[in-house]
């Protein structure tokens, strides 16, 4: 009986194991691809960028939560445009009531653009067709 429990054991630290080893994985490969974007069109690209939320301070998303994060960042100007993509992450909540928020933010200024604030989002079929 104990043999059984420990082989159950190990099985799931190898489960949980190659999992994490997956996770990585494929992290570097989107981080490598993202790069390679970054290159062909012609901005840089930084894995981390901690100060991005001083680019748009007043965008709301950048004030919710805690351990904000900004990871796969591109910048640059195109067409007049000063650009900056990015993934972007934050927690809200503790304990089990954590939950984890993953965001493509995409900002972009110009002195001659005058855009309202826009929000993209998928659709929530009941929620939006209330509205």
């Amino acid at each position: 009986m104990q043999t059984l429990a420990l082989l159950l054991i190990a099985g799931f630290v190898a489960l949980l194991a190659v999992l994490v080893v997956a996770i990585v994985r494929s992290e570097k490969k989107r981080r490598k691809e993202v790069e390679a974007t970054a290159l062909s069109m012609g901005l840089q690209f930084r894995a981390d960028a901690p100060d991005l939320v001083n680019v748009a301070p007043t965008f709301a998303l950048f004030g919710r939560g805690h351990s904000r994060e900004a990871h796969n960042v591109l910048s640059g100007s195109r067409s007049g445009l000063d650009v900056w993509l990015a993934d972007y992450s934050y927690v809200t909540g503790s304990g089990k009531d954590r939950a984890a928020h993953l965001q493509t933010v995409c900002i972009l200024k110009g002195r001659e653009v005058r855009l309202p604030h826009s929000f993209l989002r998928r659709e929530v079929r009941i929620v939006d067709a209330i509205r």
